[in-house]
């Protein structure tokens, strides 16, 4: 087996291999088996990586850029501080994968699963993340310039179903609970805000969920406990048939109006 640019290592079953800084530019690692091995400073550049299943792989410092990634299994891989800028990576599976530090600028991860990956300090500019499924990654530090996660987007603030207060407020329903939240549930008088926050048209993204009436909330979780909650109508996405918000305020029994000098608390990746 030669490790040389453009070679074609496509079905190759790598285990456990010292390739540091190996040449593999545009070389075919399609539906190859990639199980700890050790791929630190490898040039990857436009290799094809397609349907490959890597396990406990090191590609730190790696370069993938343009690389294509169709299909691929990453699963608890090392990507920290890698170039996968402009790498093609649909319905790529990166789950609890590091990759904190890499350069992901304008990477193509539609439809990718990120879930609990480590995305800290990651430079994502202007990557595509529509339908990527993002539950609990961490985007700690990260740049999300031209994505749809970033801070400047503004949500579409399609509103019809909703009350409104005296204010304008939007005043909105959902569960107590969370899974991302620590304790009983969401506590009455306390403001939550979503670390990141989603304006793409994936309707599971990013976000504070919440509903225009009690009816439809019970509609898709039955007798459970709600809460009434308050929150601005420029700051709701309505992404298909589901709502999310930047923050909101959770309301008590009878309020209908925002206390002002509360606590802001930041949630979990709620999506």
């Amino acid at each position: 087996m030669e490790f040389k640019p453009r070679a074609d290592l496509r079905y190759a079953e790598l285990r456990n291999r010292d390739l540091r800084g190996v040449n593999l530019t545009g070389a075919n690692l399609s539906q190859t088996l990639l199980v700890g091995s050790d791929f630190q400073g490898a040039d990857l550049r436009d290799a094809d990586l397609s349907l490959a299943r890597a396990q406990d792989v090191d590609f730190e410092g790696a370069n993938l850029s343009r690389a294509i990634l169709h299909n691929t299994l990453m699963t608890r891989c090392n990507l920290k501080k890698a170039n996968l800028a402009g790498a093609n990576m649909f319905r790529a599976n990166l789950i609890d994968t590091d990759i904190r530090g890499a350069n992901m600028r304008g990477a193509a991860m539609t439809r990718a699963n990120l879930q609990r990956a480590d995305l800290r300090d990651v430079d994502l500019t202007g990557a595509d993340l529509s339908k990527t499924f993002l539950k609990q990654a961490c985007f700690d530090e990260a740049n999300l310039s031209g994505t749809c996660l970033d801070p400047d987007n503004e949500p579409n603030a399609e509103i019809d179903e909703f009350e409104r207060n005296e204010d304008g407020m939007v005043v909105a329903y959902r569960t107590i609970t969370s899974p991302f939240l620590l304790g009983p549930g969401y506590r009455v008088g306390e403001i939550y805000k979503a670390p990141v926050f989603s304006t793409a048209t994936t309707e599971c993204h990013p976000g504070l969920y919440i509903y225009p009436s009690a009816e439809k909330l019970k509609e898709d979780y039955g007798a459970v406990t709600r809460i009434r909650v308050l929150t601005h109508p420029e700051d709701i996405h309505r992404a298909g048939g589901k709502y999310r918000t930047r923050w909101f305020y959770v309301l008590r029994e009878f309020d209908t109006r925002l206390t002002e000098n509360l606590e802001i608390i930041e949630e979990g990746d709620l999506s």
